[in-house]
C-alpha cells in the first residue's frame, strides 16, 4: 500500500458508524442519541494517536514531535479550512449582515481549534439541535481533537521518560493513562452535573474518552475474550444510540457506555465475526474512508440548504446527496492529495532515512533493540525537551483563545459585540391601539426593505438599553444589592419604578416615551427570574436558581416598599410561566395547574407591590416570534417570521388577567396592559408591523417597536386605562 500500514477494517467501519449515527441525528433525529457517534470518534482518535506515540518511543526513544504534527495538520486542516471557504459565501448571500457576521466569526474560531470553547461561551447547547444552530457548530470535535494533540504527545512521553529511568516506562505510561481516564470521567460527572451544557463542550470531560482508546492500544485480546468483546462492544454502540436521549447527564456519566463499547470493538483487533460482517462491507469500508470529509460537510449543507429548501423528507434526501458528493469529491481531490503528497512528505523521508542509518527505528519493535533503545534512551530526554516546550507553547496559545472567549466584553466572539450598529428609533409611533391593530392585521411587506432597524442592523444592540451588557440595573440572579437605570430628573413630579425580568427591561423605552418630562423613570430586573412569586427555573443551566431568583425577586419588592413610587410597572416573560415547580422542585406541566398557580402567584406580587405604590401596571408578555436570527434571510418575507400565537401565551395571560380582576374587586389600583393585542392579530404574532422589526429574538422587542408602542401604553401609566 505505497509503504503505508493497510487500514485496519475495524476502524475503518466504526468510523462510519460514527459518522452515519451523528447524520442521522442531525437529519432526522434518529436515533435521538446519534449524538455518541462523536464519542466513538474520540476513543478512535485516542487508539490511533496513542499508537503512533508509542510506536515512535519504541522505535526511536521519543516521539518525532515534527513529524506528528505535521501529519496532523496535513490529514485534518486542509478539508476543514476548504468546507468553512465554501460555506462563507454561502451564509452571506442566504442570511443578512448581523447572523452572517456570527457564523463567520464562528468559522474563524473553529479553524483556530477552540471552537468548543467558543460555542460553550456564546450560550449554545448542542444537544438542542434545532435551535439557532452554526453551520460550524460541529467543528467543537475537532477542536477538542486538536487540543488532545498538543497535550497527549508531551503526557506519554513524560510518562515513558519519567518510567524509563526505573526500568518501568510501559508500566509507567499505562498507569499514567488508567490514572487520566479515572480522572477524567470524575470531572466530566460532577462538571456535568454542575453545568452540563459547558461539560459538553469541555476537553477536559472528554479526556477519558481518549484514554480508553489509548489503553485499547495497549492492551490486545485475543480468541473467545476478543470475539466476546467485539460483539458486545458493538451492540453497546448501537444500544447508546438508541437508549441514550439529550435528558440524559452527558458526557458524565453516559458518554462512559459508548466510549468503552468503542474501546472493546478496538481491543478485539478484527477477530470478532459479527463486527467483520457489520463494519467489514464495502459500503462501510467506503463511508470509514470518507468520514472525515462527511462529518465536515454534512452540518453546513445541513444548515444552510434546510434555509433554502426547507425540512422536509424530500429536502433531507437531496440535501443527503449533496453531502456524499461533496464528501466524495474532497476526500479524493483535497484530502487525499495533500495527505500523501510526496512533496510535502520529502523532510520526513529524509528524517525517516537518516535515522535508518543511526540503526533507529527497525521495523521489529519489540525485539532485542533493547540496546538500541537503552542508547538512545540516553540522550531521549535532552532530544524530547525542544519538541515538549514547542508543545505546551502551543497548549498555552489554545487555552489562552479558549479563555478569551468567556471574557465579559465578547469582542470578536458576539457579532453584536463585534459590529458598529447604532440602536435605532422610532420615527412616527402608533397613536393608538387601533391603528397599532390595523398594522398587525395588514399583510407583510413583500420584502425586507425601508424597515427599522434594518434587517442587515438588527442585533442585540437594538434591544433596550437597560439590557445592554454592563448597564446597572440588568442583575444576576441571587442579587439582593440591585443597581438601577434611571431616566428623566431627579426632582420629577412623578416617579414610575419597573421591576421584572428581562421582558420588563425590553419596556422601558415604550415607558420613558409615554411618561414625559415631568416623570423620573427606574428600573432594576434579572433575566429570566420572574417578579412573580412562584417557585421556577430557568431555561438554562443555573445550579441553585429557584433559592437565588426567590432572594432577588424579594429585593425587588423591598425596593418598592423603599421608594414609593407612584407607578410601578411590572413585566415577566412566558419562560418564567413554562418553567414553574411545584413545592418539591418538580415541574408543572398541566396547564390548568400552571395557570392556577401562575395566578395565585401574581396576585401576592401585585397585592405586596400595590401596598406601597399609587398604581400598578402589568405589562404582559408580547407574543412570541420566529427567531429572527435563523427566520430573516436574503431570499425570503417578512411573514416567514410570523409565529402562531400558543396556548401557553394564552394561559399566562389569561392567568395574570385573573389575578388582576381579583386585586381590582378588592379595591387595589391595579391595571393590566395587554401585549397579545399589541403585537399579535388573528392568532399570529408577526416579526414586521408597521415598518417596524418587532423583536430581536422571538421573546424581547426591539427599541424602536417600544417607542412606537408609547401612546399605546400611556393611557394605563396615566390611570386613565384599565
Amino acid at each position: 500500500m505505497d509503504g503505508r500500514r493497510a487500514a485496519r477494517s475495524d476502524i475503518q467501519g466504526l468510523r462510519a458508524l460514527a459518522v452515519l449515527l451523528v447524520i442521522a441525528q442531525h437529519f432526522w433525529n434518529v436515533p435521538e442519541g446519534g449524538f455518541v457517534g462523536v464519542d466513538v470518534f474520540f476513543v478512535i482518535s485516542g487508539f490511533l494517536i496513542s499508537s503512533i506515540i508509542l510506536r515512535d518511543i519504541e522505535d526511536f526513544g521519543r516521539l518525532r514531535f515534527r513529524r506528528f504534527y505535521a501529519r496532523r495538520i496535513r490529514r485534518i486542516v486542509p478539508a476543514a479550512v476548504l468546507v468553512s471557504l465554501v460555506a462563507l459565501p454561502a451564509v452571506w448571500l442566504t442570511w443578512f449582515s448581523q447572523q452572517a457576521l456570527q457564523f463567520t466569526l464562528d468559522a474563524a474560531w473553529s479553524n483556530l481549534w477552540v471552537s468548543n470553547w467558543h460555542f460553550a461561551g456564546v450560550g449554545t447547547d448542542y444537544l438542542a439541535h434545532s435551535q439557532n444552530p452554526s453551520p460550524f457548530q460541529h467543528y467543537w470535535s475537532l477542536s477538542v481533537e486538536e487540543q488532545f494533540y498538543t497535550v497527549w504527545p508531551v503526557l506519554l512521553t513524560g510518562a515513558w521518560l519519567l518510567g524509563r529511568s526505573q526500568g518501568r516506562a510501559q508500566r509507567t505510561v499505562t498507569a499514567a493513562v488508567i490514572a487520566i481516564a479515572v480522572l477524567s470521567f470524575a470531572w466530566a460527572v460532577a462538571f456535568t452535573a454542575y453545568r452540563g451544557q459547558w461539560a459538553y463542550f469541555d476537553t477536559l470531560s472528554r479526556g477519558f474518552e481518549f484514554a480508553l482508546g489509548a489503553l485499547a492500544a495497549r492492551f490486545a485480546l485475543h480468541g473467545l475474550r476478543a470475539r466476546a468483546a467485539g460483539a458486545v462492544g458493538l451492540a453497546g454502540i448501537l444500544v447508546s444510540a438508541l437508549a441514550i436521549t439529550p435528558d440524559l447527564p452527558f458526557p458524565g456519566p453516559w458518554a462512559l457506555l459508548p466510549a468503552a463499547s468503542a474501546a472493546l470493538v478496538l481491543a478485539a483487533r478484527e477477530q470478532c465475526a459479527v463486527v467483520s460482517s457489520v463494519l467489514g462491507n464495502r459500503a462501510m469500508q467506503w463511508a470509514g474512508d470518507v468520514s472525515y470529509s462527511l462529518y465536515l460537510w454534512h452540518f453546513p449543507v445541513l444548515v444552510i440548504g434546510a434555509a433554502w429548501l426547507g425540512r422536509s423528507a424530500a429536502a433531507s434526501l437531496a440535501l443527503l446527496a449533496l453531502t456524499l458528493l461533496l464528501a466524495a469529491a474532497s476526500y479524493r481531490w483535497v484530502e487525499n492529495p495533500i495527505r500523501r503528497s510526496r512533496w510535502l512528505r520529502q523532510w520526513e523521508e529524509r528524517d525517516a532515512a537518516a535515522a535508518r542509518a543511526a540503526g533507529l527505528g527497525s521495523p521489529a519493535r519489540g525485539h532485542a533493540a533493547g540496546g538500541c533503545l537503552a542508547s538512545e534512551a540516553r540522550g531521549g530526554a535532552r532530544s524530547a525537551r525542544g519538541p515538549l516546550l514547542a508543545s505546551g507553547a502551543l497548549s498555552a496559545l489554545l487555552v489562552l483563545l479558549g479563555g478569551y472567549q468567556m471574557a465579559p466584553w465578547k469582542t470578536g466572539v458576539l457579532a453584536a459585540q463585534s459590529s458598529a450598529v447604532r440602536p435605532a428609533h422610532a420615527g412616527e409611533p402608533f397613536s393608538g391601539l387601533e391603528p397599532l391593530q390595523a398594522a398587525l392585521r395588514a399583510p407583510g411587506a413583500g420584502d425586507w426593505s425601508g424597515l427599522t432597524p434594518a434587517p442587515d442592523e438588527l442585533n442585540q444592540k437594538q434591544v433596550a438599553p437597560a439590557l445592554a451588557p454592563g448597564t446597572p440595573c440588568a442583575a444576576a440572579f441571587g442579587d439582593t444589592e440591585l443597581g438601577l437605570c434611571t431616566w428623566g430628573h431627579e426632582k420629577a413630579s412623578r416617579h414610575i419604578l419597573v421591576i421584572g425580568d428581562s421582558v420588563a427591561l425590553a419596556w422601558t423605552p415604550a415607558v420613558v416615551r409615554a411618561s414625559g418630562p415631568d416623570t423620573r423613570v427606574t428600573a432594576a430586573g434579572v433575566g429570566s427570574c420572574s417578579p412573580f412569586d412562584v417557585r421556577q427555573q430557568a431555561d438554562f443551566e443555573a445550579s441553585g436558581f429557584p433559592e437565588k431568583c426567590a432572594a432577588t425577586r424579594k429585593a425587588l419588592l423591598e425596593l418598592v416598599a423603599r421608594q414609593k413610587p407612584d407607578v410601578t410597572v411590572v413585566s415577566s416573560a412566558v419562560g418564567g410561566f413554562d418553567h414553574q415547580l411545584d413545592a418539591s422542585g418538580r415541574p408543572l406541566t398541566e396547564p390548568e395547574v400552571q395557570r392556577s398557580a401562575w395566578a395565585a402567584a401574581a396576585e401576592r406580587t401585585l397585592r405586596g407591590a400595590a401596598a406601597h405604590s399609587g398604581r400598578v401596571v402589568v405589562l404582559g408578555s408580547p407574543g412570541l416570534t420566529g427567531d429572527p436570527r435563523t427566520c430573516m434571510r436574503r431570499f425570503g418575507a417578512p411573514s416567514d417570521c410570523a409565529a402562531e400565537l400558543t396556548p401557553r401565551q394564552r394561559d399566562k395571560e389569561q392567568a395574570e388577567a385573573e389575578a388582576v380582576s381579583r386585586l381590582r374587586e378588592s379595591g387595589a389600583r391595579v391595571a393590566r396592559f395587554d401585549a397579545l393585542a399589541a403585537t399579535c392579530a388573528e392568532g399570529r404574532c408577526p416579526l414586521v408591523v408597521g415598518g417596524y422589526l418587532t423583536h430581536t429574538d422571538p421573546t424581547h422587542i426591539t427599541l424602536a417597536f417600544a417607542e412606537a408602542l408609547a401612546p399605546v401604553l400611556d393611557p394605563y401609566l396615566r390611570g386613565s386605562a384599565a
